[in-house]
């Protein structure tokens, strides 16, 4: 949040994010997989199917619910370059 408050751009919030999402967690692997998963679509909207089949679970767990949301979230915010309207 405070990246984004100093007028950072989409990528470097991302980053931010990411540095702070410990790499042996199931927030870390996904977060990392989802952003890996960016550079396979030209949209935001086209990189959904492909964060639905391989990082939300089809079951609600509110137990596990950060470690997708968050992950999609900066996926979707990275893939649309900070853009809602994209």
């Amino acid at each position: 949040l405070a990246t984004a408050l100093s007028g950072a751009g989409a990528d470097a919030c991302v980053a931010a994010a990411l540095d702070e999402l410990p790499e042996g967690t199931e927030i870390g692997r996904n977060a990392r997989h989802a952003l890996a998963l960016v550079t396979a679509t030209d949209t935001a909207f086209a990189l959904v199917p492909l964060l639905e089949h391989g990082i939300v679970d089809h079951v609600y767990s509110y137990g596990i619910a950060a470690a997708e949301t968050v992950p999609v979230a900066l996926a979707l915010t990275l893939a649309a370059a900070g853009r809602l309207a994209r």
